[in-house]
């Protein structure tokens, strides 16, 4: 019988090729793709539309058999991050039973739904990201419907002052043109997708890149100080780690910096008095005047620093440092609520959850760095860009969980070659030799 998928086979009979061309693959995609996409993900109610579309994905496969072709690939990409699995299992363990010991059980199962979605980003990113086709493909979607999103964000953002921040208390977080976590996410993988901007060609390029420029200027003049340090971060990382590039490549990205910091001056000279900017611009100039305040302006009453609240969560995780004090995320007088890092230690401590929500970040950003040192180049200089802008935005904000899954969809920054990329190149040299001894 002829076989679904028209790929090499690896010596088990198992194909480690995904097909691009599946209804398994977009479904599970468009999952993703709608998560972050606020207009999609509005109106389908957010992890209830999320885990729809996912069952969808999976009768599919069922339907089509690449279901168990998906499960191999996953079990390869496991077996090649076997601690980050874990990780991302004990985890979600820790969550689960901080719900049922010290919460109220069944009634937070909404809050479970996080660290489950998080497992599932894992999983879908070691079925799929290893291959080139399936990774381009789905970064050149988030682009697209990113920057369509975006286009319409911009308009209304860039007509009323501070809508953002009004629509987050109104909608509590649910506005059809996003909110902070959005942009902050947004901000974070930038560098990355305009990457892939870049590699394409012609009137493709064009487009994408356009795309990333609305997602930057969503990201910027959302209001929310965030999201647009994280923007100016990302250059300044990229501008460090470019030391290390080789000559050439340090040369041109000389080129493209002078650029880029020309444009930004010219842009702030310009945006400085721009209400748009008001509220992002007044926090960046708090932290620079007074570093303590977190950039909050502490005259106001009721309003802390950043690192008080910080200071809340750690002296809690002192208190209880291997099982944390527990409880819900929000609403909680024993967490300062502003911190993914020092909020997790003090909710669940290092051996109910913590540990290894922690545990998660150091092993991508460890993978992230490794790669780029052993091989210097600009595709794993932005991979190492959007993992450190996450690792510090988890610090700054609580923004680990929700932007965690699209990153490690986007960055991949977990080991995804070793065994699949011998076998790929023995693939090639098979078929290279049977089309010469044909000739």
């Amino acid at each position: 019988m002829k076989s679904y998928y028209p790929f090499p086979e690896t010596q088990n009979g198992q194909a480690d090729t995904v097909n691009t061309k599946s209804w398994f693959f977009w479904l599970a995609s468009f999952a993703f793709i709608a998560q972050f996409t606020p207009a999609v993900a509005v109106n389908m109610h957010g992890f209830a539309g999320f885990f729809l579309i996912l069952f969808l994905a999976i009768f599919a496969g069922l339907v089509e058999s690449s279901f168990n072709r998906t499960l191999h690939s996953i079990a390869r990409g496991i077996s090649e991050n076997k601690l980050l699995f874990v990780f991302a299992i004990w985890y979600l363990a820790g969550f689960i039973l901080n719900a049922f010991l010290r919460g109220s059980g069944l009634d937070d199962w909404r809050l479970m739904l996080s660290p489950v979605v998080i497992l599932v980003g894992l999983l879908y990113a070691l079925a799929y990201m290893h291959d080139e086709r399936a990774y381009r493909s789905v970064q050149i979607s988030l682009i697209i419907v990113f920057g369509l999103q975006t286009f319409f964000t911009v308009q209304v953002l860039s007509g009323t002052a501070d809508i953002a921040r009004t629509m987050w208390s109104e909608t509590l977080g649910a506005w059809i043109y996003g909110n902070q976590y959005i942009y902050a996410t947004y901000a974070m993988i930038l560098p990355i997708l305009i990457w892939r901007s870049l590699k394409e060609s012609g009137f493709m390029r064009l487009i994408l890149m356009f795309c990333c420029l609305l997602m930057f200027v969503t990201s910027s003049i959302s209001s929310f100080a965030t999201p647009l340090g994280l923007l100016i971060l990302s250059g300044v990382i990229a501008l460090l780690l470019s030391i290390l590039l080789s000559r050439r490549n340090i040369l041109t990205f000389i080129l493209v910096a002078v650029t880029i910091s020309t444009a930004a001056t010219l842009g702030y000279q310009y945006t400085r008095n721009n209400p748009l900017f008001y509220q992002a611009y007044s926090r960046i100039q708090n932290f620079i005047n007074d570093p303590q305040s977190g950039g909050y302006d502490l005259n106001i009453p009721g309003v802390y620093s950043r690192w008080y609240l910080a200071e809340i969560s750690f002296e809690t995780f002192q208190a209880k440092p291997l099982f944390g004090m527990g409880g819900p995320r929000e609403y909680n007088p024993f967490i300062g609520g502003h911190s993914s890092f020092f909020d997790s230690l003090a909710i669940y401590g290092i051996l109910g959850g913590g540990g290894a929500l922690c545990g998660i970040l150091l092993i991508l950003l460890a993978n992230a760095a490794l790669r780029f040192w052993r091989e210097r180049n600009w595709a794993n200089l932005v991979v190492l860009t959007a993992v450190l802008l996450i690792l510090i935005a988890g610090i700054a904000d609580p923004y680990w969980e929700g932007a965690l899954p699209l990153v490690l969809i986007v960055a991949r920054p977990f080991s995804y070659g070793k065994h699949r990329m011998a076998e790929a190149r023995s693939s090639v040299k098979t078929q290279a030799e049977q089309l010469g001894a044909k000739i």
